[in-house]
């Protein structure tokens, strides 16, 4: 089990190293890109890292999101030398980690410390949509998205910035995949 175990868990509700500590873009809205944006109707798979920053204290991790339209997701989080890694996966809305055994356990709210909570209110759903670039509705967390990259003749982004009270995520993902039943 890993130390940082709510931070991690948060990381994956946000998603969300190296190109987590560079300088951020200014954000350009998704209405001035000419192109479709992806969606959380297609699948496709997420590559990248995160960095979150909470009370004066930063970390850094990897993560791989496999968004499936018909099935689970798994989000999988790891270290940045990608030693330790928490799976988890999402399943009608429900959140589940994996344990050493593969059996699946529901991740419970009051595992994640006071500042991560926020982020434990929304959805799952609501993090996939976030990680395309969808605006949210009216929440205690908000998203931005700082750069977009083209994939596939679609637009993803590839700077996020997720905001709450306490915690700040910066989302960078290096890679996209869509999958065969993405438009």
């Amino acid at each position: 089990m890993m130390s940082s175990r709510p931070i991690i868990i948060v990381l994956i509700l946000v998603l969300l190293t190296n190109g987590c500590a560079h300088k951020v873009d200014t954000p350009v809205p998704y209405d001035e890109m000419g192109e479709t944006q992806i969606s959380v109707t297609q699948s496709w798979t997420a590559k990248g890292k995160l960095l979150v920053t909470a009370q004066n204290t930063r970390q850094s991790l990897r993560f791989t999101w496999r968004h499936q339209v018909a099935g689970e997701d798994v989000i999988t989080l790891s270290d940045t030398l990608g030693i330790k890694a928490l799976v988890l996966h999402q399943r009608d809305g429900v959140l589940y980690e994996r344990q050493p055994d593969q059996s699946l356990s529901k991740l419970q709210t009051h595992q994640l410390n006071k500042d991560l909570r926020a982020f434990a209110s929304m959805a799952s759903q609501d993090f996939a949509r976030t990680l395309t670039g969808e605006v949210l509705p009216a929440s205690d967390i908000s998203s931005e998205v700082r750069s977009w990259q083209s994939v596939g003749g679609l637009d993803a982004p590839k700077t996020i910035l997720l905001r709450s009270a306490d915690i700040a995520v910066k989302v960078v993902v290096s890679h996209w995949k869509l999958e065969n039943n993405a438009k």
